[in-house]
């Protein structure tokens, strides 16, 4: 029988007892997930969001959520990695334009701007990493797309607007959408993004469509290095405090991720998936700061795990992927070998 992998902390744990002054060797390295940022942009006004600051969903993105993140890595020192996605109208033939992209403006320094290019503009020029997440939010799988040569296509024209556009060196990290990467996707996406290094998927999951994965070369692509996510969301609660643990007690290693939207995802909103367990990121409703019961907003409870996790583990390094994933591939190629001298 196959041990549980969320357990496996837990069984290292037991067995320390008989390791007695035995050292092990961990990365030390934790990284935040910015799925799904930037992104198309809307001007729709949605709870909880309206109620809490009566805002639109693209002025909640451009002068709050990523303002407020930014003040939350200057506060605890964090570094994101933040994964682009172009479009969401799912498109899977050619052309692979960027005209969902480019829909909505915003005022910055008295000039109109494209939304989206201002937070890639601004993501680029923090201490925070560009990744990829797509073209689209079709997930990289024969069955989806159909025609593997569109996949390479939509992946060339993110290549050409990432010059084009002035977002800096190409990406070296990538996110799948909704996490699923088939062996024909992960082949596609090393051949026309070569920049990317980094496959970040799930920890858990179907190994077939890329999740299950270890912080390993990744099977379908050794060039490529997996780099796994074990939990995500605002709220921690204990499935997700016992798989961040159980991971972190081995190797030193949290990988987590967030949304922009997660806010948005309310039983009110989704009145055909409002059941429980449904799966909704937001199914107590909370607001951002703050909720509409007063109590704490998705922000300062997400704030308060963080806190709590660096009072556990004051000497923890929260780095972008593409600083951490080099660190994590270095301590899995490396052999250690103790000795021991009069017995002891």
């Amino acid at each position: 029988l196959q041990p549980d992998k969320r357990h496996r902390g837990i069984y290292f744990g037991s067995m320390l007892y008989g390791l007695d002054q035995v050292p092990y060797p961990i990365a030390n390295v934790s990284s935040i997930f910015l799925d799904d940022f930037p992104a198309p942009l809307y001007n729709l006004k949605m709870e909880p969001v309206v109620s809490e600051m009566d805002v639109s969903e693209a002025a909640f993105y451009t002068d709050h959520w990523w303002p407020d993140l930014l003040q939350l890595a200057k506060e605890e020192h964090l570094q994101y990695t933040a994964y682009v996605c172009f479009d969401y109208r799912n498109l899977i033939e050619p052309p692979f334009n960027f005209k969902e992209w480019e829909i909505t403006e915003t005022y910055k320094d008295n000039n109109l701007v494209s939304a989206p290019d201002w937070l890639m503009q601004q993501v680029r020029g923090s201490n925070h990493e560009l990744g990829l997440h797509g073209y689209n939010h079709v997930s990289l799988l024969k069955k989806d797309w159909g025609n593997s040569t569109f996949m390479g296509l939509s992946l060339k024209a993110v290549k050409k607007r990432w010059e084009a556009s002035g977002y800096g060196v190409l990406p070296v990290s990538y996110v799948p959408p909704s996490n699923d990467i088939d062996s024909t996707g992960i082949v596609i996406l090393a051949k026309n993004m070569p920049s990317i290094k980094y496959n970040s998927s799930l920890y858990h999951g179907d190994f077939e469509e890329g999740g299950e994965r270890e912080f390993d070369p990744e099977p379908y692509a050794p060039q490529l290095f997996d780099y796994p996510r074990i939990t995500s969301g605002y709220i921690m609660n204990n499935s997700r405090q016992l798989a961040h643990q159980s991971l972190y007690l081995y190797t030193g290693i949290w990988t987590h991720f967030i949304h922009a939207d997660d806010i948005y995802q309310i039983p009110e909103n989704n009145p055909d998936g409002a059941d429980e367990g449904s799966g909704l990121r937001n199914s107590d409703s909370y607001g951002w700061n703050v909720s509409k019961d007063g109590s704490p907003g998705l922000l300062p409870r997400f704030k308060e795990y963080i806190i709590h996790t660096k009072q556990l583990f004051p000497l923890a390094r929260y780095l972008a992927v593409d600083k951490a994933a080099p660190i994590t591939k270095a301590w899995r190629e490396t052999t250690f070998e103790h000795l021991a001298e009069n017995g002891s």
